[in-house]
C-alpha cells in the first residue's frame, strides 16, 4: 500500500492546489508575521468531531521535504507538523490567508530529534476566554527519557513513555539526522477507545523515503482526554500543517498532505 501511495504522490506537482484527497503546498522558513511560524489548513482533509466516535479511527499524513542541497543536514532547531486541531482564541496569530493558529489538537512532527508527539491545549486561568492565557502543549521525543516536555514549564520528568510498544504510551528510539532533499512522511492516527470513550490514542509514524524504499524509522503513541484536546463540540478537527522558524534565508519546506493511505 505505501509503495503504491508513494508512487502516486511523487507524480504530484508541489504547488498550492487541491487534488481530491490530497493537498500540496509550501511552508516558508520565516514569514514576516507570527514570529516566523507558517501554517495552513487543508480544509478538504478535516474531519467532524463526530468522526472520532468510540472505536473509530481518523487518519492524516503529510510528506515534508526541506529544500536545499541533497542530504545536507538541517543544522538549526526546527520541525514540521501534521495534526488535527481546533481554534479557541480569536486574537491569536493569523497566517497569510487570515486563518487563526490553533489552540488545541493532537498531532506529530519531524525535526532534528526525529519523531515527536504533541498535544496542544490552553487552561483558562484568568478572566473567561483564552486570549489572556499562554499557549501550552505537551510534547514527547526520544530525549528527556521520553518524558513530556511542557511548553510553559520545560522538561517535566513525568508523563513518560516506554521505548517499545506499550498500550499506555511509547516512542521508539532511532539514530536520526534531519536532511535536506529527503522525503519524510509523518503519519497520524487518532483512535477513540471503545471501552473508555473519554480517552483516545494518538499514534504516529515517521517514514523516511528514498528512491528505492520507504522505511518506518520511528513509531509512538500517547493517550489523551478527548474533551481536553478537542473541547469545542461545534468545531471540526481541522487538518493542519505547520513549520517552525528556520534561519534567515533558509529555503521553504514542501509538503503533500493526505487523509489516509496507510
Amino acid at each position: 500500500m505505501i509503495k503504491h501511495l508513494l508512487a502516486i504522490v511523487c507524480s504530484l506537482p508541489l504547488s498550492a492546489a487541491t487534488y481530491g484527497g490530497s493537498y500540496a503546498g509550501t511552508l516558508t522558513s520565516r514569514p514576516a508575521v507570527n514570529y516566523g511560524f507558517d501554517f495552513y489548513y487543508p480544509a478538504a482533509l478535516s474531519k467532524p468531531l463526530s468522526a472520532l466516535h468510540p472505536g473509530a479511527k481518523v487518519k492524516l499524513q503529510a510528506r515534508f521535504i526541506w529544500a536545499g542541497t541533497m542530504n545536507e543536514p538541517v543544522g538549526t532547531e526546527q520541525h514540521a507538523v501534521v495534526a488535527f486541531t481546533q481554534k479557541g482564541d480569536p486574537t491569536y496569530w493569523r497566517n497569510a490567508s487570515n486563518e487563526l493558529l490553533w489552540t488545541h489538537g493532537a498531532g506529530a512532527f519531524v525535526g532534528e530529534k526525529g519523531l515527536s508527539l504533541e498535544l496542544w491545549f490552553r487552561n483558562d486561568r484568568n478572566q473567561p476566554g483564552l486570549h489572556d492565557d499562554p499557549p501550552d502543549a505537551h510534547s514527547w521525543d526520544q530525549f528527556h527519557n521520553r518524558c513530556a516536555y511542557r511548553v510553559t514549564v520545560g522538561a517535566t520528568n513525568n508523563l513518560c513513555l516506554s521505548s517499545s510498544y506499550d498500550p499506555n504510551g511509547y516512542l521508539t528510539p532511532t539514530s536520526f539526522t534531519l536532511r535536506k532533499g529527503i522525503k519524510y512522511w509523518v503519519r497520524v492516527t487518532l483512535e477513540r477507545h471503545a471501552a473508555n470513550p473519554a480517552w483516545a490514542m494518538l499514534s504516529a509514524d515517521l517514514v523516511e523515503e528514498t528512491d528505492t524504499s520507504a522505511t518506518i524509522v520511528q513509531s509512538g503513541a500517547v493517550n489523551f482526554l478527548v474533551d481536553s484536546i478537542f473541547p469545542y463540540a461545534n468545531q471540526a478537527m481541522e487538518a493542519s500543517v505547520l513549520r517552525t522558524p528556520g534561519p534567515v534565508g533558509e529555503d521553504v519546506t514542501h509538503f503533500v498532505a493526505f487523509d489516509g493511505g496507510f
